[in-house]
């Protein structure tokens, strides 16, 4: 409540009354007052939304050394082809039994600079989650990063479409490796929409 004190009220006459105005040049403006408030709150408590809920996700042990070793072999590709976007957050298993991969990745690179919105630029980014089972049996486990980004940079839908898209990749690829179809997958969705 104390956001809205007299310090940051803003009055805004429209026509619709006690409607949500449906003009642009309203909406730009309760935009820029929500953002002049609350940017840093909103970020502020989306970031721990967002760690809590994507760093509590499960820890997958590798259910065999053919897994383990086809999860290794995997890393290795993607670091050679992505070695300045990939971040390793659990290394892969040597054996059955260990903790499987997790890698994170920005999915913005110099090739999509200027296609997508300035925001989305430095902070999207997906963690892949490797399964017990992954590659043989299962699809990895994806999540969107959204980094310091608010829902007014990348809304929801943008989110459930992303996470559509990928999902849909990794389950094509279902029985080999699907990472690297994964991130083309995001890559052809930040361009094409």
């Amino acid at each position: 409540a104390a956001r809205f004190n007299q310090n940051h009220a803003k009055f805004m006459e429209h026509e619709g009354g006690h409607c949500i105005p449906m003009k642009a040049e309203f909406i730009n403006e309760i935009k820029s007052f929500l953002e002049s408030i609350s940017v840093s709150t909103i970020q502020s408590s989306l970031s721990i939304l967002q760690f809590n809920s994507e760093t509590k996700h499960d820890t997958y042990l590798c259910s065999s050394d053919s897994i383990a070793q086809q999860q290794n072999e995997e890393v290795e590709a993607l670091l050679s082809i992505y070695p300045d976007t990939i971040e390793i957050l659990q290394s892969p298993p040597n054996k059955s039994g260990d903790p499987c991969c997790i890698i994170e990745t920005k999915l913005c690179s110099s090739s999509c600079m200027g296609t997508i919105p300035s925001s989305w630029e430095k902070s999207l980014g997906l963690k892949i989650i490797f399964t017990p089972n992954y590659p043989e049996n299962d699809p990895p486990q994806i999540e969107i990063s959204l980094g310091s980004l608010s829902l007014v940079d990348f809304n929801e839908s943008n989110k459930v479409r992303l996470l559509q898209r990928v999902q849909d990749a990794a389950v094509e690829c279902l029985g080999a490796p699907a990472a690297f179809s994964v991130l083309q997958a995001a890559a052809d969705w930040l361009r094409d929409g």
